[in-house]
C-alpha cells in the first residue's frame, strides 16, 4: 500500500493504480484491500482513469457495504459515470448513497435528479428535485429547475408556482432576478403583459431589455 501512496504522491497514475490494484487483490488482510479499493478508485478518477476507476469503486461498494466511506465512493461513482456518458448508471450511483427516509442530501438529490432528466426520465428526476427542495442549501435550484421543465411543457401557471417559491422563500439578488424573469415569461405565456412588464420593471441587463421589447410588441393595445 506505501509503494501505491509514493507512486500516487509522484504524479504516477497509472503505476499507482496497477498497484493499488494488486494490493487489492492479494493483500491478506481486509482492511488493507478496502483502502486499496477506495483510495485506488478515487486516484483513478482524479486522473481520468474512468474504467480503472468504475472498476475499483464498485468493488469497493460490493466489498465494504458497512464503510462509512461508502457513500461518498459511490458519489465519485456517479460523477464517473456521469464523465462516461451513461446518466442512468450515474443517477443509480448517487440514489445508492442517499436514504429517501432521511431529510438532507440535496447536492446528492439535485444531482440524480439531473442525470435522470438527461436519461429522458422526467419523472425521477422530479422525484429527487422535490426531495432537493426540502433542503435549504438546495431548494432554490431545486426549484428553478422545476419551473423550466414546466414551462418546457406549457405550463405556465405550475412554473409561475415554483418561481413564486424561490422568491417567498427570500431568494438572494441573483436568485430573485432569475425568479422573476420567469414569472414575467410566465405571464406573457398567459397573455398578461401588465404583470410581465410589472415583474420586468425591476430587473436591469441587455437580455432583460429584449424581453420588454418582446412583451411590448405582442401587447395587443400597443
Amino acid at each position: 500500500m506505501a509503494r501505491a501512496d509514493r507512486l500516487a504522491e509522484q504524479g504516477l497514475w497509472n503505476e499507482s493504480v496497477d498497484a493499488y490494484v494488486a494490493v487489492a487483490r492479494w493483500s491478506p488482510d481486509a482492511r488493507t484491500r478496502s483502502d486499496a479499493l477506495y483510495v485506488g478508485g478515487a486516484v483513478a478518477a482524479m486522473a481520468g482513469l474512468d474504467t480503472q476507476a468504475v472498476r475499483l469503486l464498485r468493488r469497493f461498494d460490493q466489498t465494504s457495504p458497512d464503510d462509512p466511506r461508502r457513500d461518498e465512493a459511490l458519489v465519485r461513482l456517479g460523477t464517473v459515470y456521469e464523465q462516461l456518458g451513461n446518466p442512468v448508471l450515474g443517477a443509480r450511483a448517487y440514489e445508492a448513497s442517499l436514504d429517501f427516509e432521511s431529510v438532507g442530501g440535496g447536492d446528492r438529490h439535485l444531482h440524480a435528479g439531473d442525470l435522470w432528466f438527461q436519461a429522458e426520465r422526467p419523472w425521477l428526476a422530479w422525484a429527487h428535485w422535490e426531495r432537493a427542495s426540502e433542503d435549504p442549501e438546495t431548494a432554490q435550484q431545486a426549484w428553478l429547475r422545476m419551473a423550466r421543465t414546466r414551462l418546457q411543457v406549457g405550463d405556465y401557471e405550475g412554473a409561475d408556482e415554483y418561481y413564486l417559491r424561490m422568491i417567498d422563500a427570500g431568494a438572494s439578488d441573483e436568485w430573485e432576478q432569475l425568479a422573476r424573469l420567469g414569472r414575467a415569461v410566465c405571464a406573457e405565456g398567459r397573455g398578461n403583459y401588465d404583470q410581465a412588464l410589472a415583474e420586468l420593471e425591476s430587473l436591469d441587463g441587455e437580455k432583460v431589455e429584449r424581453a420588454r421589447e418582446r412583451v411590448a410588441r405582442r401587447d395587443p393595445r400597443e
